[in-house]
């Protein structure tokens, strides 16, 4: 009662990551070392310290907890952009009227979504004749692309998409891209050479006609062949038609990125671009979720490929096997659902707690996952 600060050290040598919300008076924290230091100078009454404070700087980094892409099927590119939503400080609902303030700090989507709705706000209202596709494009085509701060290397395509927005970039650019990332599918390995055939609209948004040139970058044995013609006049459109040759069996299986750079003047636009060779690794089990129903549970798994036979076993929790379920074959990619009366085949089981155990096959590839603990009565 009556501090006027407060400094908190951490138990361990370390720094503190946690935070401490709803603080009314300043509020320090420092690491074990520190803070023993500290306190040791202040119990033979050096009570008056002095420090300085260095401005380290602070990269774009993206979170290891990011969902990465890319989209099962489809293949595209996701995220579209990045944003921030890391330790975000901001308002949220207290249901209290007597006390109607309140903040919070958060991460992950809670926090990143609001900052690109914010955006896409902001470009309606400077903008109110875009399309939703133009507020998309514009968004992807000024965001800026990041570094690992740890390796030095650009972040995947999968891992940012187009980059970390720039709204005030985005309300002045002058040229929209759509698509503003591109995914040129799967290319099998066995048939050797192949094309694909893509396309993009640019849109001079500028009273001036626009001469743009293009730059398509992808690493050797894949070739892009596109349109000569980039003169686009005053607030038309114009299509870009892209020829892409891929020599698959002279590249290894795995995942290739490319970057499409289209520039004029001091604009410059830069597209995220990728292929595959060969079947594309990804988990065969996308999500699961189960419900007890009471008599019942239901089961729902997300394939994102399909698969050739789906399994679902019961487990002790010391992960033997209990009972074979439930069988499935050819399963469509999507969603499947299952019911389970909690019996193995009619029979009765020991009351208890298992796992549910989930085994899917497709072509040579197998994965086993625990769903969930589930409760026989």
């Amino acid at each position: 009662a009556g501090a006027v600060a407060a400094i908190i050290f951490n138990n361990a040598a370390g720094e503190i990551g946690s935070t401490v919300g709803g603080m009314v008076i300043p509020t320090f924290k420092m690491s074990g070392l520190d803070g023993v230091a500290m306190y040791q100078e202040m119990i033979v009454g050096n009570n008056k310290v002095t420090f300085t404070m260095d401005y380290l700087g602070c990269m774009e980094s993206v979170a290891d907890f990011s969902s990465r892409g890319p989209v099962v099927a489809t293949w595209m590119i996701k995220p579209d952009v990045c944003a921030p939503g890391v330790d975000i400080i901001s308002t949220v609902p207290t249901h209290n009227p007597a006390a109607p303030h309140g903040y919070a700090i958060y991460q992950g989507t809670s926090m990143s979504s609001p900052h690109v709705a914010g955006a896409a706000a902001l470009l309606a209202e400077a903008h109110p004749d875009w399309s939703v596709d133009d507020i998309k494009a514009a968004l992807m085509n000024t965001a800026v692309g990041l570094t690992d701060p740890y390796t030095g290397a650009p972040y995947p395509h999968n891992t940012q998409g187009a980059g970390s927005i720039r709204v005030d970039k985005a309300i002045e650019t002058k040229t929209l891209v759509a698509p503003g990332s591109y995914s040129f599918g799967v290319f099998d390995k066995a048939k050797g050479k192949q094309a694909e055939r893509q396309s993009f609209a640019i849109k001079n948004l500028s009273d001036q006609r626009v001469q743009f040139s293009l730059d398509v970058q992808f690493p050797d044995g894949i070739k892009v062949n596109a349109s000569k013609n980039l003169n686009v006049g005053p607030g038309k459109t114009q299509q870009v038609d892209l020829l892409v040759q891929v020599d698959a069996s002279a590249l290894a299986p795995g995942y290739y990125e490319g970057v499409i750079m289209l520039s004029a003047g001091e604009e410059e636009i830069r597209v995220p671009a990728i292929l595959f060779v060969g079947d594309p690794d990804y988990p065969l089990l996308g999500g699961a979720g189960l419900a007890d129903f009471g008599d019942q549970y239901l089961i729902e798994l997300y394939l994102p490929g399909g698969a050739d036979a789906v399994f679902l076993d019961l487990y002790t929790l010391d992960v033997q096997p209990v009972a074979e379920l439930i069988e499935d074959y050819n399963v469509p990619a999507g969603y499947a659902e299952y019911y389970w009366d909690k019996t193995a085949s009619g029979q009765e089981l020991p009351p208890g707690t298992y796992y549910m155990v989930a085994f899917i096959y497709k072509g040579d590839r197998a994965e086993g996952w625990i769903l969930d603990e589930v409760v026989v009565p």
